[in-house]
């Protein structure tokens, strides 16, 4: 999955700073901290969201007073907030070393940044990028079906389309969680100091 061009990615994060897409400010750990609180939410409601569509005496009640439908599944969102759990997280180091993501285009921004700043420098391992990776396309995927096709699709579909969410969600869940633990043991050695370094620039 890792096959984006290191040279094209530097191309991209120049455009941003000349397009104003990104700040380069002081490091701040109070925003950094911000990012993290808000991955750790992201975290509990997926969990919620979770545990929520896999309580069938819960859900068969809900059914029954007709406040729910039968075809009810919060599997969708337990992929998105585990995907923004991450997202938080890697907007937590980007603050620590004083960069700012703006408000357009910034999830694509913050995936590049992300190679920029801590893939290349080796700051964060394969492993920790094919899941980050992973977690966008689903998201995304779920996304695009929510807005155009949930309505369309016939009752086998669906069936199908449970249980790969499930076998999804369980796993994206178990991966969101360890990546922001991850980063957050990397949030207690990086420094501006040190990416620069690896990077061999004087400025971000």
């Amino acid at each position: 999955m890792i096959t984006i061009n290191k040279s094209q990615i530097e191309i991209e994060v120049k455009k941003y700073k000349e397009d104003s897409q990104i700040k380069i400010l002081t490091p701040d750990e109070d925003w950094t901290q911000y990012h993290f609180s808000k991955a750790e939410y992201n975290l509990r409601v997926a969990r919620l969201n979770f545990n929520l569509n896999t309580h069938k005496s819960y859900i068969k009640k809900l059914e029954q007073t007709e406040e729910i439908d039968s075809d009810f599944n919060t599997f969708e969102w337990v992929i998105i907030m585990g995907y923004y759990a991450m997202f938080h997280a890697v907007n937590a180091l980007l603050r620590k070393i004083g960069v700012k993501v703006g408000k357009q285009y910034t999830h694509e921004i913050t995936t590049n940044l992300l190679l920029h700043y801590f893939y290349y420098t080796k700051i964060i391992e394969d492993e920790l990028l094919k899941i980050y990776q992973n977690a966008e396309e689903k998201a995304t995927e779920f996304v695009v079906s929510y807005m155009f096709a949930k309505e369309e699709r016939k009752k086998y579909q669906y069936e199908v389309s449970l249980t790969i969410q499930k076998k999804d969600t369980e796993k994206i869940l178990h991966d969101a969680t360890n990546f922001v633990s991850r980063l957050k043991d990397i949030n207690q050695t990086i420094s501006k100091e040190l990416v620069l370094s690896r990077l061999g620039e004087k400025s971000l």
